[in-house]
């Protein structure tokens, strides 16, 4: 058998196919277009980096490029494209540095990274290729945006899907809100309010990680002992009005829905575990001046309003409402115990000022705790008396 010699046959071989457009996927209903099932595989695209490929890319592409010649050569009509997750951190710094526009260093990043995975050999079709800096892309990503902000959760809407299966809930209209009458009552602006309290993309605040050196905010896996995992740059913990996306509303179809699709178990044990569907009790503790209120009356009118009105929107000025392990929204109340206790709190005040913005909201090693001089009064520990 003659010697395998990659640099006399690889470059041969792939000029042949890039010649012939061997791996071009034609549109569905195309004269050329495949007979068989289609089948769309999709790689998870690189960020293009400075450093070029690492060899945790050919790993995954390596597998699926095996799925699509498999069933390439079955007759499947395959699309497997290739593409650059191109919006990072690390363009904006080396453009601070360099003073080189991020499109340039980005660009030729690019052009890098395709000439090594055309050396590897996949079988993408690169007439499909795209960037996520690309304006073509990114102006859908915006529509997207745009469809999120204009339309509502209607848990209760009753509908039939393409396969002919009854669903309750789906995205509708920002229009088709019901509307209150008292909200309609009080005006324009409090009408723009409450849809703006429904939307799918809404605005609200929140603590995140503020790097200033970076000048950005950052993930919580980009966040090592307090500091920046790139360039170790102090991290603070500060409430920022930012876009969220209300992906929690469809938390029950993307449950029901894991039933429709062919995944291992061990997979969609993970999607399950990752949507986190709980249930349990909701306990109120009252943090007000002691004897202001007869807890025991006051508990069961307060009991009385929750049933009919549910959560609260915005809490009330008698207290707070903390959930188990609610870091959050214990470091915006905690200067409202400080109102109710004044004395012997400030040093466990700037304590907690100073590590409140190295607690992580998933998953926390290590508990702690410090006395700020506030004592809850809940109806669990009234009926142990």
């Amino acid at each position: 058998m003659p010697r395998y010699e990659p640099r006399r046959i690889e470059p041969r071989w792939q000029a042949f196919w890039d010649e012939r457009q061997m791996f071009r996927t034609p549109d569905p209903g195309a004269a050329d277009a495949p007979a068989g099932e289609k089948l769309y595989v999709l790689d998870m695209f690189p960020y293009p980096s400075g450093e070029g490929l690492h060899v945790g890319h050919p790993e995954g592409y390596t597998a699926t490029d095996i799925v699509c010649r498999y069933h390439r050569m079955r007759g499947r009509h395959v699309l497997h494209p290739m593409g650059w997750d191109a919006f990072g951190l690390p363009a904006e710094q080396h453009a601070i540095r360099t003073g080189t526009h991020p499109r340039d260093t980005t660009y030729r990043n690019i052009e890098n990274f395709r000439r090594q995975l055309k050396m590897l050999g996949f079988s993408y079709d690169w007439g499909r290729e795209f960037s996520t800096t690309d304006p073509d892309y990114f102006r859908w990503t915006q529509w997207i945006f745009l469809e999120l902000f204009d339309t509502w959760y209607d848990r209760d809407f009753e509908w039939t899907d393409a396969a002919g299966r009854k669903r309750r809930g789906k995205g509708r209209p920002i229009a088709e809100l019901p509307i209150p009458p008292t909200i309609r009552e009080e005006g324009d602006e409090a009408l723009r309010r409450y849809q703006d309290r429904h939307r799918l993309a809404y605005q609200h605040e929140a603590p995140v990680n503020w790097c200033a050196a970076l000048g950005t905010v950052l993930a919580n896996e980009e966040v090592i002992d307090g500091k920046s995992e790139r360039g170790g740059h102090p991290v603070t913990r500060i409430p920022l009005r930012q876009w969220m996306l209300r992906i929690t509303a469809y938390a029950e179809r993307l449950l029901d829905d894991l039933d429709e699709v062919e995944w291992p178990a061990s997979v969609k044990a993970l999607q399950r575990n990752w949507i986190g569907r709980s249930e349990g009790a909701e306990v109120d503790f009252y943090i007000g001046p002691d004897g202001a209120i007869d807890l025991e009356k006051g508990f069961e009118q307060w009991q009385a309003v929750r049933m009919g009105t549910g959560f609260p929107a915005e809490p009330g000025e008698d207290g707070r409402r903390q959930g188990i392990a609610a870091h959050e929204e214990l470091a915006r109340s905690h200067r409202k115990m400080f109102e109710f206790h004044p004395k012997g709190t400030s040093d466990g005040l700037e304590r907690f000022d100073r590590l409140g913005c190295h607690l992580r909201t998933d998953a926390v090693a290590g508990q702690d705790g410090n006395a700020v001089g506030l004592h809850g009064e809940g109806p669990i520990r009234r009926g142990l008396k």
